[in-house]
């Protein structure tokens, strides 16, 4: 009964070796699973069936070793058939005694469970996957059972917390958040855990780090059979991004503020290309006051502002724009605009430049309404050249008649006339002249 039940189980491999682990017996099953028959494998040593890493790393004697201390040696490691092939063998070695309790050999059974070795080993490489990817990435992971409990949290959201990922597992999640940062959550739990997805941005006021935005999406999890059994959460700390989204938009709100009420004047942001082409990417509000046409109007043509320009400060304006893109220097010109209402406004324009990694030229400037100075010294220089017409009439005018008064008093006191009156009146008359 014993044979035939040695030669009937072909699932197992059942043999037989001597202390040394020489083969003494062998049976169908061991045929089966390792390819060898029983004449060509009868008093080899049973290290033909390790790999051969295990074999110099001293494997079977180990096995065997552990068999005589404990009374049996776990065999689960990879074995190796005739045809080279390898199999997981979850198998054991048993020692072998007679009567006066003297070693005898080890009886050996092997099991080939590569299936769930492979199983196994595919799953650790899941897990692997899972831990590369989730533990390396800038957001929170965690997966939560249906009573609120961790089953997962990712490397970043433990040390988010200052703790282990391990802290975590089992634990409600109202102990590890807090009071006030969970009341914050609850409501998206509860949804989750109903089987809803839901998305949301809250500031969550965290004990340790104060009030935190964070974005998060909480995805049920279900069974098989459709059942809730928890949710998993990702969440996004965007504190900082809001933060400075606040404070970009608390500065262009203050810019448009500023630009906006320039008197007589605007701002505005360019950028050309090398073919020429502009485009206006900001114009403050008061170019409209000023020249009649709306921000709106100049962003989508940039030549509804470049066909305002005077003809005859045309080739000046753009040989220094010319000049200021060769060298990255400042614009700085003045020149005169045609408004919509058909008059002339004199423009002081200066502007910055910067060359782009795309190759594009930004301009970033400001245009001021200098009419009124224009016109004050055009004023000027009227009057002044009126002054100069006057004083070269007046001295015209004078010089006529002072010559032959002058002549006269000279002969006077040619004359020599002896009263003293007439002498003082000729020196005043000299000297006046």
């Amino acid at each position: 009964m014993f044979r035939l039940f040695a030669e009937n189980v072909l699932d197992y491999a059942l043999f037989i070796t001597d202390p040394d682990g020489v083969v003494l017996s062998w049976s169908k099953g061991a045929e089966r699973l390792l390819g060898y028959r029983e004449d060509e494998v009868l008093g080899q040593s049973s290290d033909l069936f390790f790999t051969p890493e295990d074999v110099r790393s001293g494997k079977p004697q180990h096995e065997r070793d552990e068999a005589l201390a404990s009374g049996r040696g776990d065999d689960d490691r990879w074995h190796v058939r005739k045809d080279g092939t390898r199999f997981w063998s979850a198998g054991v070695a048993t020692p072998l005694r007679d009567e006066a309790g003297l070693l005898r050999g080890f009886a050996q059974i092997m099991r080939d469970r590569s299936d769930i070795k492979q199983v196994e080993e595919a799953e650790h490489d899941r897990e692997r996957q899972l831990h590369l990817l989730t533990d390396r990435i800038p957001v929170l992971i965690a997966h939560c059972d249906a009573d609120r409990r961790y089953k997962y949290v990712n490397k970043p959201y433990a040390a988010r917390f200052g703790r282990r990922q391990s802290e975590f597992v089992g634990r409600q999640i109202r102990d590890m958040l807090g009071e006030l940062a969970y009341a914050a959550i609850e409501p998206h739990v509860s949804a989750a855990i109903r089987g809803e997805r839901v998305e949301f941005e809250i500031e969550i006021p965290y004990e340790d780090l104060g009030p935190q935005v964070m974005r998060c999406a909480y995805d049920p999890e279900l069974d098989d059979e459709g059942r809730i059994t928890g949710f998993v959460a990702t969440i996004v700390n965007v504190t900082e991004s809001r933060q400075a989204t606040k404070a970009l938009r608390e500065t262009e709100e203050r810019l448009r503020t500023l630009s906006d009420n320039l008197p007589r004047g605007a701002i505005y942001q360019l950028l050309a290309d090398a073919q020429g082409h502009r485009r206006f990417l900001y114009v403050s509000a008061g170019v409209e006051p000023l020249l009649g046409f709306t921000p709106a109007e100049i962003l989508a043509n940039a030549s509804v502002l470049y066909g305002l320009v005077h003809v005859d400060d045309r080739a000046r304006v753009a040989a220094q724009e010319i000049a200021a893109v060769r060298g990255l220097a400042p614009f700085d010109c003045e020149y005169r605009l045609w408004t919509r209402w058909g008059s002339l406004v004199w423009i002081h324009c200066r502007s910055g430049l910067r060359r782009l990694s795309s190759g594009q030229t930004m301009w970033e400037g400001i245009f001021m309404d200098v009419t009124a100075r224009k016109e004050a010294e055009q004023a000027l220089r009227e009057a002044d050249r009126h002054k100069d017409e006057f004083l070269a009439m007046l001295a015209h005018e004078l010089r006529n008649p002072l010559a032959p008064i002058r002549s006269a008093a000279q002969i006077l006191r040619i004359v020599g006339m002896a009263d003293p009156r007439v002498e003082r009146s000729t020196a005043m008359i000299e000297r006046q002249a």
